[in-house]
């Protein structure tokens, strides 16, 4: 395999492991949160994902456009973006969403079927429509990858079915640089397959661009990697609780997680600003929906426990503003729920 990096540095450090749920228990300080419930949440069908940029949400909500965004100075504001489709200018269906930097008025999109990146403006202007031809769409990327982060100018981090954890590559290049770091819970042994899928999770960059977290959502496990240019990754801290619990696949040829219905859940949402890593822990197995918590844990970028959150119901998903001022969650009990929590 052609070397696309000059040269790339790994150290692992600062692991922790743990054998129950009792980490969740021990933190500074323990808030309390009552949330508002934001009335625009009907103009929802099913959300996928919700992400906040410059005081806009953007939520995965797929008809006959993939997102809508939200002007929260305006909730009557609603527009659409992303046709669904495989044309010019329209958007695959799954693409998830990267925020670009606290204040740029630009996301990134990666389309999981496609393995294309392309970046839009969302810059607040109702007159204006949002135009998915913004930056054109780059060449498919190496179809092994699951997530896909843009981290620097030509530059892309990412996990997926490697035999390893992470893999960097160049835009508009097929090829890959596996990098030096194991799978957590493997003994360092390099994997394939199965092992990849039981380990999702968010892979999200810090708006400095100069950190990036990972989580896995089927156990509680999430892992700091530091960015010195486009040369040199370092992981700097890696939290393990315990394990997934999976089951030999019924058909070889398959790849799936597999998870045993006993199988406790990690962090099912992630949200990050400059100053914390915001973590909703599940901690249940399938016996009761695990996809719901309303436990979220709060640490900053050296892996230190800050506080823990108990908000006043289960949610789903989670965003954060970039001023750690408030957060606005996510759940269907029947209908969509938008809530807003304040944090200071």
């Amino acid at each position: 395999m052609k070397k696309i990096f000059a040269f790339i540095l790994i150290l692992s450090s600062c692991t922790t492991s743990r054998d129950s749920e009792s980490f969740f228990n021990d933190f500074p300080k323990e808030i309390d949160l009552k949330g508002e419930y934001l009335g625009f949440s009907a103009k929802l069908n099913q959300a996928f994902d919700i992400e906040l940029a410059n005081n806009q949400l953007i939520v995965s909500d797929p008809d006959e456009f993939h997102f809508k965004i939200f002007n929260l100075d305006n909730s009557n504001s609603l527009r659409r973006f992303g046709k669904i489709g495989e044309g010019p200018c329209e958007i695959i269906f799954p693409t998830t969403i990267q925020k670009i930097g606290s204040e740029s008025n630009t996301i990134g999109l990666y389309g999981r079927k496609n393995w294309k990146y392309q970046e839009v403006d969302i810059k607040v202007d109702s007159d204006i429509a949002i135009d998915s031809c913004f930056n054109q769409t780059s060449k498919s990327f190496n179809f092994n990858y699951q997530k896909l982060l843009k981290i620097g100018d030509s530059t892309f981090f990412g996990t997926g079915i490697f035999d390893l954890k992470f893999a960097l590559a160049k835009a508009n290049s097929n090829e890959v640089e596996v990098l030096d770091i194991p799978y957590p819970f493997t003994d360092g042994n390099a994997q394939l397959g199965n092992i990849p899928m039981s380990q999702q999770g968010d892979l999200i960059l810090k708006p400095s661009g100069d950190k990036i977290l990972c989580t896995t959502k089927y156990a509680p496990y999430f892992e700091i990697l530091n960015i010195n240019g486009d040369t040199e990754i370092k992981s700097s801290y890696v939290f393990e609780g315990w394990a997934p619990e999976t089951k030999p696949n019924d058909d070889e040829k398959s790849i799936s997680s597999n998870l045993n219905q006993e199988n406790k859940f990690g962090f099912i949402s992630s949200s990050v600003t400059n100053n914390y890593i915001y973590l909703l822990f599940s901690g249940k197995d399938f016996s009761v929906d695990p996809y719901l918590s309303e436990i979220m844990l709060v640490y900053d970028w050296e892996g230190n426990k800050i506080k823990r959150l108990n908000l006043d119901h289960e949610v789903e998903f989670i965003t954060v503003s970039s001023d750690d001022d408030f957060l606005i969650s996510y759940h269907d009990d029947g209908k969509p729920n938008l809530t807003r929590y304040e944090l200071d």
